[in-house]
């Protein structure tokens, strides 16, 4: 049991990596996330022992129900709306603009609800803030910050005026 085919890690106990040798199955937030730590760079010393259990390592994406999150059907919307029907979209964008207090104008909403990390795009968010300062963008986040993401989120607050 303690070699490097099971709990043994650097001569160490490593339980994360006796639960992958010895799960059914394992399971991630997405199925990107469960190719990215099959590699070096995301990993983190477990790549190898990810691998071997690749056939039996799935993404399942966020625990999103399409028919429960579907806007046509949604009755805490204050109307519906769809891809083909976009009539009601407006009076929701109106709602949700009320709702965080940002200002009723007709400019786009940035939302992001995740990890500020440069590996779900906050760098790019980042680079385009001066794009979205030019429609005059309003934006709502909720998230748990890294320190290398935060050490640019002042910078961009104080672009935006928020900071």
């Amino acid at each position: 049991m303690f070699t490097p085919d099971g709990i043994e890690f650097w001569d160490n106990i490593n339980l994360l990596k006796a639960g992958i040798v010895h799960a059914d199955v394992v399971t991630t937030v997405s199925a990107t996330y469960s190719r990215e730590i099959q590699t070096p760079e995301f990993g983190h010393g477990l790549d190898g022992t990810l691998r071997k259990r690749a056939e039996d390592l799935f993404g399942i994406v966020n625990g999103i129900d399409n028919e429960e999150w579907d806007p046509t059907h949604d009755p805490s919307l204050p109307q519906p709306y769809s891809a083909a029907r976009l009539v009601g979209k407006q009076a929701c964008k109106r709602a949700l603009q009320e709702q965080l207090g940002l200002p009723l104008e007709n400019a786009p909403i940035l939302g992001m609800v995740t990890r500020l990390t440069d590996q779900k795009g906050l760098d790019i968010l980042l680079d385009a803030i001066p794009e979205l300062l030019h429609q005059q963008a309003s934006s709502s986040f909720s998230a748990p910050a890294t320190t290398a993401t935060t050490a640019r989120w002042p910078r961009w607050a104080t672009a935006t005026g928020i900071g």
